[in-house]
């Protein structure tokens, strides 16, 4: 740059650059030789007089001798560079994300065609059924009706013979024949006419046809307007920004949606005996204290229960002579979403996402529901899993178990197809009951039935 006096300076000299320089003045065209650590500038004399009469100034030739060697340089090269990465993961992130859209309108296609399919199959079946029931009635109706004719026909062949007996009566027979036959044609007639009045009376003269009604519920369908209907959802962000202050990186946001296996699982950072007495254990975001003494609210259940999660807005326990219940937190509302009426003790249940994972020590299984109670799959190896107790799960969808006859804690994969052992007696616990995984920090705390605190860092 050039300063007001047209004397390049070094750096504007090699870069040819004529503009004024930023070392001088602007307002008084005169040299910068302090600097206001109040305003964070630069100042000539003549602005020491005006404007910086009452800041605490430095020599200017202080401040910036070390600049280039500085950490804020190095700070500043540093911001750069996290800015440029997390410019390029957002970009990337915003690219995934263009990705799921589309992959989530082909899945919603698909499921409305799926869907169309289904009740286009349904429609064949009962349309079928309905015009089976119709040619069946109608056979039937049909058959009565003929069996009456068949009858009437028969009657009316009677009929005309007891008619032409009478013609020949009149011209054939003596008076002694007519006599007779007059008797026996009358006993005839009486008993036509007993068949007219059996026609009558048992309802074979009735007018016989055949209706349809249509179910309520036909109707009602074509009342639906829409097929559903389509929304926008967010959910938390799944970018890692990064930052440098402090010397450190800084998840700003929720961490990256990489999915691990049950094989990348390591336990180190192992903390042992933080006893149950006068305990604080963080939790998630919440300390929570042993001590405290407030109840904030009782909720009463009809049989006893034993493992409580909180999941969809709902708390959800394991009830034995009911199943796994959900209710709101007030405990007015509750419905039961997996009935299990020999339910034994110490079941516990946990909810992550969709999903709802409960262990039933009594057939020594672990579970996995949909939010609905319709099963997913269910895992069960008694060389792995015995006496189990509580349940816990990652960020990845993988399954934690403890285990109290086999002392140790294993870890299940996401579709319940794969079981590894992660920590067990040599690693000091003993009959381990309750567990939960810290998806904030990556903790696994384990409490014990003697009273033993275990926390591993999971990496």
């Amino acid at each position: 740059m050039a300063s007001s006096n047209s004397t390049l300076c070094g750096v504007c000299e090699a870069q040819h650059v004529t503009t004024d320089a930023s070392f001088w003045c602007p307002d008084c065209d005169e040299k910068y030789q302090l600097y206001c650590l109040q305003h964070e500038s630069p100042c000539c004399p003549h602005c020491v007089t005006t404007t910086h009469n009452t800041c605490d100034l430095t020599a200017l030739d202080e401040i910036v001798k070390t600049s280039k060697t500085s950490a804020l340089f190095d700070n500043l090269e540093q911001s750069l560079e996290d800015l440029k990465g997390n410019l390029k993961r957002i970009l990337e992130h915003r690219e995934k994300n263009l990705s799921k859209v589309q992959q989530s309108r082909e899945k919603i296609q698909s499921e409305i065609k799926t869907m169309r399919d289904k009740i286009n199959k349904h429609l064949d079946c009962i349309e079928q059924k309905i015009l089976q029931d119709l040619g069946d009635v109608e056979k039937a109706v049909n058959s009565e009706l003929r069996c009456i004719n068949t009858k009437l026909i028969d009657h009316t062949k009677t009929v005309e013979e007891l008619h032409t007996n009478i013609s020949a009566l009149k011209k054939y027979a003596s008076e002694l024949q007519v006599f007779v036959g007059m008797k026996g044609i009358e006993t005839d007639i009486e008993h036509e006419e007993k068949f007219i009045e059996s026609l009558l009376k048992d309802g074979s003269l009735q007018h016989v046809d055949i209706e349809f009604k249509e179910d309520h519920k036909m109707s009602d369908a074509l009342s639906i307007a829409e097929y559903g209907n389509i929304s926008r959802i967010t959910s938390s962000p799944t970018v890692t920004i990064k930052t440098e202050k402090n010397k450190q990186a800084q998840f700003l946001i929720a961490p990256s949606l990489a999915k691990k296996t049950i094989n990348d699982i390591n336990l180190f950072s192992h903390k042992k005996n933080l006893k149950y007495q006068n305990l604080i254990v963080q939790v998630g975001l919440q300390d929570v204290q042993s001590h405290l003494q407030h109840i904030e609210k009782n909720i009463i259940t009809a049989y006893p229960c034993y493992g409580i999660t909180y999941g969809q807005g709902r708390l959800m326990v394991c009830s034995s002579s009911t199943g796994i219940q959900s209710e709101d937190v007030s405990g007015d509302d509750f419905s039961t979403i997996v009935e299990q009426q020999q339910l034994s003790s110490w079941n516990y249940v946990t909810a992550s996402e969709d999903k709802l994972y409960q262990t039933n020590p009594g057939s020594n299984t672990v579970t996995c529901y949909n939010i609905t109670g319709e099963r997913v799959w269910e895992f069960n190896n008694i060389s792995v899993l015995r006496d189990i107790r509580g349940v816990t799960t990652d960020t990845s969808g993988n399954v934690y178990v403890a285990c109290t006859r086999n002392n140790s804690i294993v870890v299940l994969s996401p579709n319940g197809t794969q079981a590894r052992s992660l920590v067990g007696k040599a690693g000091g616990l003993h009959k381990p009951h309750g567990i939960f995984f810290d998806k904030t920090r990556n903790n696994l705390l384990i409490a014990c039935y003697n009273g033993d605190v275990h926390m591993y860092k999971v990496s």
